[in-house]
Order: structure tokens, then sequence, then C-alpha cells
């Protein structure tokens, strides 16, 4: 009897000994299909028998999670707000990419208690799809929400504390504004703002931005957008978007139309001191009415491949063609001391051509669940051909005299990049990358009736970087490191001008430091930095424009990068957010003012280095919702100092207080109208003192047919104040100018979407290089 209840025993310990030694200790990443650590993901294995519940974890800031004492009998379940539910066995080291969900939006549904800001790495992001934010037609609008950010009438966006900002859409770097407008709001997921974007990024970056958008529903997708504007003039454009998505490849193109015209005007008094051999003082008055535009067509087309679950393929290629013309007016008159010394009317008609091609390949390859590798390269070809015809006429000496410039230049850039991606157990993440461009081109001017050549040269850069980034977690904080070394050499050679041959080369290396995390309701990021600005090679060139005979603009070749170092601080407390920034400069790259002694009254513009600046920037932004009305306030502070004593810059430091306030009414049957107004201080931009500005505009929206047609209506600038006064005294030179242009306009825009579209998946590596182009 002891032996049969023994024999129970044995087998009951025996199974439980083999269970024991099939345990097993198992460590994971999750990540998105950017390859970026997800937080707050749901990790529960189950059994594989009966799918029962075993135990359950949650990912850290970096995406880690880890088991211990695992069954292998087991799978994992994850599940997390936004993407879709995965299933996966188990192994010892995991990396685990999740899909987003998609979520077709009928109707537009915004709840209060949705927060629309966070930090994630240390970078600041915006939910747009449930927000109001989606109700927009403009990509414009949507990125003038975000604290930071500023855009302009123009349809630009910057930051604006100033500096470079890259916009990277799904991963994919955008270069134009017209790549832009190809979103569908109504996809965006969300807005990603890094102050500090680390050392993966060129070290001229000042921000990066990331924007968001869910993946494609269906095969086939067709969207159609017209924009239409009238202010003085009729402006247009029109867009096609049409991608097939079939098994593992999916194809895309992209044909884009614009025509445009505007009005400015400007009115100009330079007052010049520096006088030789006498003590009289020459003064300038200019009235100068612009009207520029143009016309640009763009193609875009392109594919990738999946053909395994590990290897992602692209190919995408983009032409472009802009012609811009313009028409100038000037009427001037130049005075020495109180005596009228010449009285100029000039026609000026200038015809800007540019043409572009741009190739971009990209692989990304996991080549095991903790290593991923990614290429890219891309061939730009880039061609700028501009012609000025001028007839300058002296209403007091009763002269004709025509004036004929002629400027070509034609670039090409070479540019890859390979980053190699490690994951550790525990989440932590290292990333090792070269990047290496060449940029060969040449430059030449033609100068008067008889076409004289007045420039040749040609200019060779070549730049060759590798950057080192590790990420870790630090007591529950995010933190990161990151070192990157960039070697330029730029070679000018004059073949005009012998001896003048210009041949240089810098040795650089950065540092990026970030640590952010939360602090019970709050969210916290510090950031510590360094980069450099290289100059365009527009500013590099010995080319000279003019407006008239007393205005000129030169480029400066012996310019050298200016250098920064940077300190931030970011804070969120539920949808309240707080950025505080400070930087060094030295060798500031900005536009210097000198008289020209070759004619009386007459100045020029180049740009200069100068030896020391500082910056120091306060922003904070509030969203509220009550009901049908919401309200979303930023408000920021900036001091920007120049020391250009030894430049002799003679001006007053002011600060910039800026202010601006979204009122948005949520209204019955799809309708949307919003108000916004923003207030601008006196201030001082690096040489300029502006003057202060207020601007008020309308917005109203309804979409039809369950949201497949969305028309919209801005009424911009009601008040007129869209244009500028500004001043600056630089030695003998002083020089008030007001403008005024076209800002008061009405904008139409009509949009439908036949289905959804897939984005291509690469990233362009050209980012400095085309940039300074």
């Amino acid at each position: 009897m002891k032996r049969i209840l023994s024999l129970p025993i044995l087998l009951v310990l025996l199974c439980s000994t083999i269970e024991a030694q099939a345990q097993q200790r198992v460590r994971g990443i999750v990540v998105n299909q950017h390859g970026e650590g997800l937080e707050f993901v749901n990790v529960v294995a189950k059994r594989l028998s009966d799918s029962t519940f075993v135990r359950g974890a949650v990912t850290d800031s970096l995406g880690a999670f880890a088991f211990e004492g695992l069954p292998e009998a087991c799978y994992l379940s994850l599940s997390s707000v936004g993407y879709e539910q995965a299933s996966h066995p188990i192994s010892e080291t995991m990396r685990i990419t999740l899909r987003e969900a998609v979520v077709e939006l009928n109707s537009l549904v915004v709840k209060a208690d949705r927060p629309q800001i966070r930090l994630r790495h240390g970078a600041l992001e915006m939910s747009v799809q449930g927000t109001t934010l989606a109700y927009r037609s403009d990509i414009m609008e949507v990125l003038g929400q975000v604290p930071g950010l500023r855009t302009s009438l123009d349809g630009s966006v910057g930051l604006i504390s100033g500096g470079r900002l890259m916009i990277y859409l799904n991963g994919r770097e955008v270069h134009e504004v017209s790549d832009l407008r190809m979103i569908d709001i109504k996809r965006i997921k969300s807005l990603s703002l890094d102050n500090a974007p680390g050392a993966r990024y060129p070290s001229d970056v000042r921000a990066v931005l990331h924007i968001r958008t869910e993946r494609d529903l269906s095969a086939l997708s067709i969207r159609l957008m017209s924009w239409n504007r009238l202010a003085h003039f009729f402006s247009s454009r029109g867009e096609a978007h049409l991608a097939y998505n079939k098994g593992k490849a999916n194809y895309y193109a992209m044909l884009f139309y614009g025509r445009a015209r505007k009005r400015n005007t400007q009115d100009l008094e330079t007052l010049i001191s520096e006088t030789e051999g006498t003590a009289l003082e020459e003064r300038l008055t200019t009235n100068l009415v612009i009207k520029p535009g143009g016309r640009e067509v763009k193609l875009m087309g392109g594919a990738d491949f999946s053909p395994r679950s590990n290897l992602r393929l692209g190919v995408k290629y983009v032409f472009g063609r802009d012609v811009e013309l313009s028409e100038l007016n000037d009427y001037s008159r130049s005075y020495i001391g109180p005596k009228l010394n010449d009285e100029i009317l000039s026609l000026t008609q200038v015809e800007d051509p540019s043409a572009l091609h741009h190739l971009n390949a990209f692989a990304s390859w996991d080549l095991t669940p903790r290593i991923n590798l990614t290429l890219n390269g891309d061939y730009l070809d880039k061609c700028l051909d501009r012609d000025q015809t001028s007839s300058e006429q002296s209403l007091l000496h009763q002269t004709t005299t025509p004036i004929v410039i002629h400027s070509k230049s034609h670039r090409r850039l070479w540019q890859g990049n390979a980053i190699l991606g490690y994951s550790f157990e525990g989440g932590q993440a290292l990333e090792l990358g070269i990047e290496a461009n060449d940029i060969t081109g040449d430059s030449h001017q033609l100068y008067g009736l008889d076409l004289k050549r007045v420039s040749d040269y040609t200019n060779d850069e070549r730049v060759f970087a590798g950057f080192a980034s590790y990420r870790f977690a630090l007591k529950g904080w995010d933190a990161q490191l990151g070192l990157r070394y960039e070697r330029a050499q730029s070679a000018l050679h004059n073949r005009l001008v012998g001896g003048k041959d210009l041949d240089r080369s810098w040795g650089d290396l950065f540092y990026a430091v970030k640590l952010s995390g939360k602090l019970g309701k709050t969210m916290h990021s510090l950031s510590l930095g360094s980069s450099i600005l290289r100059p365009t090679m527009e500013q590099l060139t010995n080319n000279t424009y003019r407006s008239n005979q007393y205005l000129m603009q030169e480029g400066n070749p012996n310019l050298v990068p200016q250098r920064n170092h940077s300190f931030g601080y970011n804070l969120i407390f539920s949808n309240y957010y707080f950025a505080a920034s400070y930087a060094l400069h030295r060798d500031l790259i900005a536009t210097h003012i000198r008289a020209n002694r070759e004619v009386p009254s007459g100045y020029i513009f180049a740009p200069a280095n100068y030896r020391r600046a500082s910056s120091l920037e306060l922003v904070a932004n509030a969203r509220e919702r009550w009901g049908w009305y919401s309200l979303s306030a930023t408000a920021a502070y900036q001091y920007n100092h120049i020391e250009g004593l030894r430049e002799g810059l003679m001006h007053q430091t002011k600060p910039l207080y800026y202010l601006r306030l979204n009122h948005g009414f949520t209204l019955p049957r799809g309708y949307y109208l919003e108000a916004e107004y923003s207030y601008q201080s006196a201030s001082t931009m690096k040489i300029y003192n502006l003057e202060r500005r207020h601007v008020i505009n309308m917005y109203a929206n309804k979409s039809f047919f369950d949201g497949r047609l969305q028309v919209s209506l801005r009424l911009m600038d009601l008040l007129r104040t869209g244009g500028s006064q500004l001043s600056t005294a630089i030695g003998g030179v002083a020089l008030r100018q007001s403008e005024y242009s076209d800002s008061r306009s009405i904008h139409l825009n009509f949009t439908y979407r036949f289905n959804k579209e897939r984005k291509y998946r690469g990233r362009d590596t050209a980012s400095e290089a085309i940039n300074r182009l």
C-alpha cells in the first residue's frame, strides 16, 4: 500500500523537477515600425496548452521587459493602445515590433480628458487624432500649434528661436514644403519635437520634428487636393497622390503643380556717415514694389519591398522644376548733405529657373533580434540659372543705363550612411554610424550687355562623420549619451583670377547628453550639447546681385563655420508645457552692411562672422477644453545678444515677448471654427531691431460624405499687419526699412480622399548637404 501511494508522489516530484529545469530567463525589447522603444506595453506570458495566464510585465521607458523562471511551454501576448495585438513564442532574447493599428475616423470625436502632450525619450509629443487639430486642412496650421514652432504666411515652418529644423515623415526626411502638403491630416497620429536630437543627426541641427501617420487600409488609394488663394493676385496649386499595395510591395506616385504671385512694398531710408574727405552725410531713400511669382512642378515616384519580415528595401525618385519670375519697380533718391545727388527710376525683371533630380535608396535589415543595420544612399543634381535685366533711368541727368546679369551654377551631391543598432538586456540600446558626402560644382557670372565674365569658380567639399549614441535606463529615467566627429574639407578654385584659391579643412568633436523621466505627475528633460553651422554654398560664392546701383548683395568666401553650445530643460504637467534653453555662439553667421565707396549713397549687404553671441529662450504652452470650446495659449520670451562692437554694430538689444491664443469652436453637423490672435513685441533679432506686430486669423472647416470631402476657408491677417519694420546701425550705415506685403488674404481648400495611402519608409541621408545647396 505504501508503494502504491508513493508512486503518484514520485511522478509529481519528477514533473515538478522537469518543469523547474525547463524554466528560463527572458529579456526583450518592444519597438514600433521605426525602431523606437514603446513604453507601457502590456506583455503577458500564457501557456501554449490552454492560453491561461502565467505572468505579466509592462515595458519601461526604453521598451524593455524581463521575466525570470518562465516555463518554456509559453508564448507572449502583447497589447498597447494604438497598436495591433501580437503573439510571439518565447526565446532568451527577443526584439518584437508592433504594427500601428488602423482606425478609420468617419467623424471626429474629441475627449476633454485626453492628454495632448507628453515627453517621450526627452521629446515633446502631441496627439493629433482625436483632437481638434484633426479638423485642419492645412498642415501649416497644425504645425503652428506645436510649442516652439513658428509658421509664416508664405507656408514655411521653423523654430521660434531660429536654427535648423529637420522634419521627418514616417522616418523619411522632408526637404520641401510641398512634401508636407502631401500629408492627410486625418491620418496624423502624433507630432514629436526633439529640441536635443543627439549625435545621430548632423551637427548643425537645432531640433527634429517627427510626424507619424497611421498605415494604409487597403491596396489602392487616391487623394486629390486643390488650394486657392486671393491676395491682390490669384494663386493656386493642385496635387494628386496615388499608391498601390500588392503583397509585399508598395508603389506610389505624386504630382504637384503650383502657380503663385503676390505683391510687396518696401520703403527704405539709409544714412551713411562714413564719407571720405568730407563731413557731409549721405542719405538714400528708396520705394520698392516687388511682384514675386512663379511656377513649380514636382514629380515623385517610388516603391518599397519587404521580401522577408526582417528586411525592407526601397527606392524613390524626385524631379522638381521651379521657375521664379519677379518684377521690381524701384524709385530712389540720393542726397549728399542737403543736395539732391540723383533721382533714379528702375525697372527690373528676374527669371530664376531651377531643376532638381534626387534619387534615394534604403535598406533596413534585422540581422538578429538584437541587431539592426540601416543603409541609405542619395544622389542629387541641382542646377540654378538666373537672369536679371534692369533699366535704370536718371531723372536728374536724363540718362538710361541698361544692366544685364546672368548667374549660373550646377552642383552634384553623393551621400550615404550606415547605422548599426544593438539592443542590450534591460532595454539599453547602442547606435554606431558613419556618414560621407561629396559635393562638386561650378558657378560663373556674366555682367553687362557684352556679358563679360566677372566670376568663374569650381568648388569641392567632402564631409566624413562618425557617431556613437548609447541609451539606457538610470533609476527609472531615460538617459542618452552621444559623441559625433565630423571632418570637412572645402576647396574653392577661382578660374578667373589667379592666387585666389581657398583650401580649408575642419575637424570637430561634438557631444550630446540628455536625461528624461517622471517625478510624480510631472515629466522632465535636461539636455546639453554642442553643434556647428557651416555657411551655405551661396554664402561662400563670389557672386554679386543688385536691386539698383545703390544696393548690392555679395557672397563671402572667407566665412568660417559657426560653433554653438546649448543647454535645455523641458517640463510637462497634464496639458501644460514649459521649455527653457540657453546657447552660446562663436563666429555667429549674420548679415553685415557696409558703405559702397564706388557709388555715393550706396551700400553692400554680405554675410559675415561675429565673434560672440548668446541667446535665451523661454516657451510656455497650455491647452484646455470645456465642452464645445477649446483654448490653446502659447507665450514666449527670447533674448538675443551679439558682441558686434568690432564689426561696428551699434544698437540696443531688446527682448522678444510673444503671445498666441487659439480659440476653437466645435459645432454640430461637423462644423469647426477657430479664431487666432498673436502678438509680437518690438525686439532684436541678430543685427536688426523689429517693430511690434498684431495678427488675427480666422478659420472654418466642414466635412462631407463621412469625411471624404473636406472644405476649409481661411481669412489671414485681418488687421493687415503682416508687414514688418526693421532698423539697424553698423559702423557708419544706419538703415530703416518698412515692408508691407499682401498678407491679408483668403484661402479656399478642397480635399477629396478616395482611400488611404502609404508613405515611403526610407530616410534621405543628404540632410545637411541638401540644405546647404
